[in-house]
């Protein structure tokens, strides 16, 4: 739940971003998230406030810490930075969105609608 949690105060920070509102494509995949992104762990925190319980005790709260900060200090930093590692040419699924009739020639229509 605190992964979801920190997630979505992310997405609030990037949806701030000039330059990703900027973006028709960028901003329509990132407000999709930050309207589903709460029905990952709201549920959840809801049920367990209603019962008296903690959201996350500390060595919950520990364990995310520490993996958050092993993700942004080393093994994020090593992907981007490793020179030697094969990259992507295309997107894995480029064959089967080409394949399929577009309606639009907007990329943003490729993306699922929200729910309602």
């Amino acid at each position: 739940m605190l992964t979801e949690q920190r997630g979505f105060r992310q997405v609030e920070i990037i949806l701030k971003n000039r330059l990703i509102m900027s973006d028709p494509v960028m901003k329509k995949i990132f407000e999709i998230v930050h309207r589903d992104e709460p029905d990952h762990f709201l549920p959840h925190q809801r049920w367990l406030e209603r019962q008296g319980r903690a959201t996350a005790r500390w060595n919950e709260r520990m364990a995310d810490w520490c993996i958050h900060k092993v993700l942004m200090l080393y093994k994020l930093p090593a992907l981007f930075l490793d020179t030697g590692r094969a990259r992507m040419a295309r997107w894995p699924d480029e064959a089967e969105t080409s394949a399929a009739p577009s309606p639009s020639s907007d990329p943003a229509a490729l993306l699922p609608s929200p729910r309602t």
